[in-house]
This record gives structure tokens, C-alpha cells and sequence, in this order.
């Protein structure tokens, strides 16, 4: 039994290293950001805005300060990066 399992795992190495999976879908349009602009303004001006969400155990209304978007939009900015990295 412990050979086979170091076999597979050696095997599964091997496709692991010449599979990619790219979980983008390339037949699709990007999804559009049309709110994108007036966010980036609301940065740049200082402003809050007030957003509604949903989440797995609530939704309602938020109120957002500049700098707390300004966290929330660079952390967008980094999970964006990481899923277009090359893998490696």
C-alpha cells in the first residue's frame, strides 16, 4: 500500500507539472466595474459613500470612510494581481 501511495503521489507530481489550470474563464468578457470611476473619485476626493451589500449571514447598508475604501480597494487590487500571477 505505502508504494502505491508513493507512486501516485510521484505520478501526481508529474501531471501536477505539466497541467495548468486556469480558472479564468477565456471565452468570457471580463465582468464590468461601470462603478469603478466614481469609487476611484470618491478616493481622490476624501469622501464616504454609502453602499449596499450582501453577505453569507447579513445585508444592508454601509457607510465607508476614504480611508477604509482605500484599504478594502487595494485589497481588491492584490487578490486581482494574485490570480493573474504566473503560477509558480
Amino acid at each position: 500500500m505505502g508504494h502505491h501511495r508513493k507512486r501516485s503521489a510521484g505520478h501526481a507530481s508529474r501531471i501536477g507539472s505539466r497541467l495548468f489550470v486556469d480558472p479564468v474563464d477565456w471565452y468570457k468578457r471580463p465582468a464590468a466595474a461601470p462603478l469603478l470611476p466614481r469609487l476611484a473619485q470618491a478616493v481622490w476626493d476624501e469622501k464616504r459613500i454609502s453602499i449596499d451589500y450582501e453577505g453569507w449571514a447579513a445585508s444592508g447598508k454601509r457607510a465607508l470612510e476614504p480611508a477604509e475604501l482605500r484599504e478594502r480597494l487595494r485589497q481588491v487590487a492584490e487578490q486581482i494581481a494574485a490570480l493573474n500571477a504566473p503560477a509558480g
